[in-house]
């Protein structure tokens, strides 16, 4: 029989009231019952709270934080000093889980004493929540053993969503996020460091989630000098050069997507340009001095 620890799975939320009541009764309906749910309310308003007050139990926790706003990366560091349960979650606002996604979680890492965490794929939806597609096509499951096989993950656009990870709380005792980790994407740089203590299971075989896609949420925005501390901080972490091929090739990609991202096209003469002369350390400032002015909307 499996053994059944208490999981917290912590909502993290700001200003989204009508999708965390969806979020909150996804999370109330797994299937796995040993689950304390805390609404981490980083909102600037009452309307969650008056949302969720008469739903507030044993089962379901309410922790306001003040001052009204800290930035993402404080709200996850504070999540986790506040985690007691063995097993953790730190769960988007908008997002909603499928009904065994905990337990199918749980049961892996039970299986697997050497996984620090473990993560699910997931089918991205809509603001509507409407099925888009399946946010990585990949079907093996894959447990990565170091720092290396991280870096192909993410530079290749195939990890899974941030909010799908379970984690061991024991093991994580000196790990944090870091705002010179990659910035708003030191989430990633977080994954990396769970390495120095553990494996990690990349799930894809299994749908355990539904993340949304908006182009109103802070993810959709791309932020060019987080990515750079990104990449320079998982290529240090592996001893790989910022001029190696593979560095170079991950930094044009997340050039490309930002000029797609900002509507703006991404002219072949530019590509050639940057392959050419390998012009990598500068190509931030150049973007933002230079370039979009180059480029045609």
């Amino acid at each position: 029989m499996m053994a059944s620890p208490i999981v917290q799975v912590f909502i993290l939320t700001r200003n989204r009231p009508k999708y965390l009541d969806l979020t909150l009764s996804s999370v109330l309906k797994q299937t796995y019952l040993n689950l304390e749910v805390i609404v981490s309310d980083n909102s600037t308003e009452n309307e969650t709270y008056n949302m969720l007050k008469k739903r507030i139990s044993n089962r379901l926790r309410y922790v306001k934080r003040i001052p009204d706003y800290i930035n993402a990366v404080d709200h996850f560091n504070k999540i986790l000093s506040e985690v007691t349960s063995e097993y953790f979650i730190m769960f988007h606002d908008d997002d909603l889980m499928e009904a065994n996604m905990v337990f199918k979680l749980v049961q892996f890492l039970n299986n697997n004493p050497n996984c620090v965490a473990a993560c699910t794929n997931a089918y991205n939806i809509d603001e509507n929540g409407n099925i888009l597609e399946r946010f990585s096509k990949i079907l093996e499951d894959q447990i990565v053993k170091d720092k290396k096989e991280l870096f192909n993950i993410y530079s290749q656009d195939i990890s899974l969503p941030f909010p799908s990870f379970i984690y061991r709380r024991a093991l994580l005792n000196d790990i944090c996020f870091d705002h010179y980790k990659g910035g708003k994407y030191s989430d990633s740089c977080f994954i990396l460091d769970l390495l120095n203590i553990g494996q990690i299971a990349f799930m894809y075989s299994y749908v355990g989630m539904f993340y949304r896609r908006s182009q109103f949420q802070d993810s959709y925005k791309v932020d060019l000098m987080a990515r750079s501390k990104q990449i320079r901080y998982f290529c240090k972490a592996i001893n790989l050069d910022l001029k190696s091929k593979k560095a170079k090739r991950w930094r044009l990609k997340e050039l490309y997507i930002t000029c797609c991202v900002e509507k703006r096209r991404f002219t072949t003469q530019l590509l050639h340009l940057f392959k050419k002369n390998g012009i990598y350390d500068l190509w931030i400032k150049a973007l933002i001095k230079n370039i979009l002015l180059n480029v045609s909307r």
